[in-house]
Order: structure tokens, then C-alpha cells, then sequence
């Protein structure tokens, strides 16, 4: 659309040109000159304009590029984190019912960092300072599921120390509201 403006704009001109040319030859000198030095401020403007614009368009075009790829890598992270919390609170549930409840105070400490820890986000981690630029409410649900998951992983490092009690109900619960806030942070990405 630019460029054919563009192209409009120089055929108008010429054909101004060619209908003022007989004008433009009884100039004196200094007319002429003053003439030639003003038409090529105007078309160094004209020119600085639509490369501004261009500029612009290009600008918009890559920002929108690098939304979506974050949303999309965000989006990713979280549904992988979302389907390891499922998985994982099966594991607990499955625990609670054969009560087989490992020691928290070291002895079954395979159990909690291999089967219970999650993930780390390292999505989040890397692009963390982006994440403003998915809107509002989307940002928001973002953090609040990756603070989430903080407190999910410190609840689960406080079971290697020995400080929780009932910790696979505790786990579970936290599970729980880890796959709610998933489902929440990836109904806000989905809209825009």
C-alpha cells in the first residue's frame, strides 16, 4: 500500500514537471537554484517520513513475532509443568492409600526429590523480565502460577529438612491448586 503511494506520488510528480518544464526553463540562475535545493529538502523529508513509517510497521511487526513466541514458549512450559503435577499427585494419592508414607526426615529423600519435586521452569526463568508484554491478565496469572510453584517447590524442599507434618496431603492439596492455577494462567494466554 506504501509503495504504490509511493508510486502515485512520483508519477504525479513527474507529470507536474513536465507541465511546468516551459516555467521552469525562463528561471534565472539563482531562482533555479533556490527551486532544485527546495525540491530535494522536500523529497529528503518525504523520504525520511516513509522510512519512518516502514520502520514502524517492521518494529510492530517483529514486537507481535516476539509476543507470540513467548506466549507459545509460556503456554508450552506450563501445560508440561500442569501434566507433571497431575502425574505427580497421583503419585502422592497412590502413596496415602498403600500408606506408604517415607520418613521426612532423610530416609526416603529419593521419594521426595525424584518422584515429588517438579520441573524447573526454565522458560520462566530465561524470559521472566518479558512476560509484561502478554497483557495484563495474562501476566498476572503467569506470575501467580509460577509464585505458585515456588511455594509448591519450598514446601517440598521443607520435607527434606523434616519440618512438615501429613506432607503427602499437604503435597497433594498444593498439587491441586498448582493444575487450578495452570488451567487459569492457559485460559488468560489463550485469549489476547
Amino acid at each position: 500500500m506504501l509503495i504504490a503511494r509511493g508510486i502515485a506520488a512520483a508519477v504525479a510528480v513527474i507529470l507536474g514537471l513536465v507541465a511546468i518544464w516551459p516555467w521552469i526553463s525562463t528561471l534565472n540562475e539563482g531562482e533555479g537554484a533556490f527551486l532544485g535545493a527546495f525540491s530535494g529538502l522536500v523529497a529528503i523529508l518525504i523520504g525520511a517520513f516513509v522510512n519512518a513509517e516502514l520502520n514502524r510497521r517492521r518494529d510492530d511487526r517483529l514486537r507481535n513475532e516476539t509476543i507470540e513466541a513467548l506466549r507459545d514458549a509460556v503456554r508450552a512450559e506450563i501445560r508440561t509443568i500442569r501434566r507433571t503435577a497431575v502425574n505427580r499427585r497421583g503419585v502422592a494419592s497412590q502413596a496415602m492409600k498403600e500408606q506408604h508414607l517415607p520418613d521426612p526426615l532423610g530416609a526416603d529423600t529419593d521419594f521426595i526429590q525424584n518422584i515429588l519435586r517438579m520441573p524447573p521452569p526454565l522458560t520462566f526463568q530465561s524470559r521472566a523480565g518479558d512476560i509484561g508484554l502478554l497483557g495484563h491478565d495474562a501476566a498476572n496469572d503467569v506470575f501467580h502460577f509460577y509464585g505458585f510453584l515456588a511455594t509448591l517447590q519450598g514446601e517440598i524442599d521443607m520435607l527434606n529438612a523434616g519440618t512438615s507434618r501429613n506432607y503427602l496431603s499437604v503435597i497433594n492439596n498444593l498439587y491441586q491448586m498448582l493444575i487450578e492455577q495452570a488451567d487459569q494462567a492457559l485460559t488468560s494466554l489463550e485469549t489476547k
